[in-house]
């Protein structure tokens, strides 16, 4: 049976998946760097800043300091965030009071800087549904390793095959079945490329709670 909703961040709880690549693209831009906004979903989202800022600087022969630009970003990033361009995503906090409502247990695992997750949380009244949060601080390997979801897991004290993850990344999706998870993934532009396999809802009010109830062969794993 289903126990716990692991959660992926960017773009999926908050709408920020475009400007985290905005922010990439206005820092590397001027080293020659191009993200295609396909290659960015398909390859990128979830796998964290640090993950993305180094395979980019190896990619295209950069030797400046990847730590230091990551650093950059993040500050370039917060600078939107002030500006008020980042925003929840509609139905969030419906779909977050009815897993409640279920006693579910809430956690977040993504590549993105927890005291970042934690400030969007607490900006958009949102911290309170969450019983853990993992953030790139919290493990070694990033998406598609399993780390983080089994790191999430384990903070909620919920075996693996008891937890169900919703997605929107392709790195995270693998991510969650390599954990031995079931896995939801919400439409996006990674999305396009899966089977008629994966359980793919449009928004938060199509998530199929009924699963949770049932065994989890009815979801994909």
């Amino acid at each position: 049976m289903i126990k716990a909703i692991i959660l992926d961040f960017d773009g999926l709880i908050v709408d920020s998946e475009p400007i985290h690549m905005l922010t990439f693209q206005e820092l590397l831009g001027p080293l020659g760097v191009k993200i295609e906004k396909k290659r960015w979903y398909r390859e990128f989202v979830g796998t964290g800043s640090r993950t993305i800022m180094k395979r980019l600087f190896d990619e295209f022969n950069i030797k400046e300091d990847a730590d230091a630009y990551v650093a950059r970003r993040k500050q370039l990033f917060a600078s939107y965030v002030e500006k008020g361009a980042v925003k929840p995503v509609n139905g969030i906090a419906e779909f977050l009071k009815i897993a409640r409502e279920k006693n579910l247990k809430l956690a977040i695992a993504s590549g993105s800087h927890k005291n970042s997750i934690v400030q969007l949380l607490k900006m958009f009244g949102l911290e309170s549904f969450f019983d853990a949060v993992v953030g790139a601080e919290d493990t070694v390997r990033k998406k598609p390793d399993p780390e983080p979801f089994l790191t999430a897991a384990k903070k909620l004290n919920i075996p693996p095959s008891d937890c169900l993850v919703v997605e929107d990344g392709l790195p995270g999706m693998k991510a969650a079945e390599a954990a031995g998870m079931s896995v939801v993934m919400m439409r996006s532009a990674a999305s396009s490329h899966l089977n008629n396999d994966v359980v793919i809802i449009n928004d938060f009010s199509e998530f199929p709670f009924k699963v949770t109830d049932e065994s989890v062969t009815t979801v994909r794993k």
